[in-house]
């Protein structure tokens, strides 16, 4: 876990996101054109909103791609947390890695990601909170 510094826009997007939400923030990360905002545990159902509404009115406000991530202290639950909307079949800890597998080839595929894209990526944001690596089975 390497120490976290944020631009001025990133802290006027998290600025801007606590307003709107009155949601706790943990992290916010850019993705390419898009904007991961990790909430404290418990915080999830006050980040969306009714019917997602908040995170609509945020998608506008941004004009980008907004994902709202749970954080949890249990390291297998925040990687599924992190790959909702798939369904992995099993995460597991086995000393400093996190295993994960994807049950069918399309799930696999999907968290692996073309090139393995995904895969570093979703490494890069758990590296953020926790001392492990991922590796899919």
């Amino acid at each position: 876990m390497s120490r976290v510094r944020f631009d001025t826009s990133l802290m006027q997007a998290m600025a801007l996101f606590e307003q709107t939400t009155g949601a706790k923030l943990k992290d916010c990360i850019q993705a390419g054109d898009a904007l991961l905002f990790v909430v404290e545990p418990q915080e999830m159902g006050r980040a969306l909103g009714k019917n997602a509404q908040k995170l609509h009115q945020l998608r506008s406000l941004f004009k980008r791609k907004i994902k709202i991530l749970e954080f949890d202290p249990d390291v297998a639950q925040f990687v599924r947390n992190l790959l909702y909307p798939l369904r992995p079949r099993e995460v597991a800890i086995h000393e400093d890695v996190v295993v994960i597998d994807g049950g069918d080839p399309e799930t696999r595929g999907r968290i692996i990601g073309t090139g393995h894209r995904n895969l570093r990526e979703q490494e890069e944001i758990v590296q953020r909170h926790f001392p492990v690596r991922l590796k899919v089975v």
